[in-house]
């Protein structure tokens, strides 16, 4: 069965099946990568200390501009790419 894909050009492209498992599991690690860069916004947001690897950071200074740079990093990746619709679903 294909399925169809939308890019975010508007372009459409159909996929088999296989195909679309593989891009669910890329969107649910891209989700995943979103969801961890969420959560660090929130930690630098609360966090009088961050510890990177087996460095302490502690200047309140850094920590709001790490803060600022994952805002910048999560816009910048934005949403995934892709639509999927499935045409099937369409009989509902």
């Amino acid at each position: 069965m294909p399925l169809n894909l939308d890019f975010s050009n508007g372009e459409k492209v159909s996929v088999n099946q296989e195909q679309y498992n593989l891009i669910l599991r890329v969107e649910a690690h891209y989700e995943s990568k979103l969801t961890q860069i969420d959560q660090l916004i929130q930690y630098t947001k609360k966090a009088d200390v961050v510890h990177l690897n087996d460095t302490e950071i502690d200047n309140p200074d850094i920590i709001k501009g790490m803060q600022i740079g994952l805002m910048l990093a999560k816009n910048q990746i934005g949403e995934f790419p892709l639509k999927i619709e499935d045409p099937d679903d369409d009989e509902e």
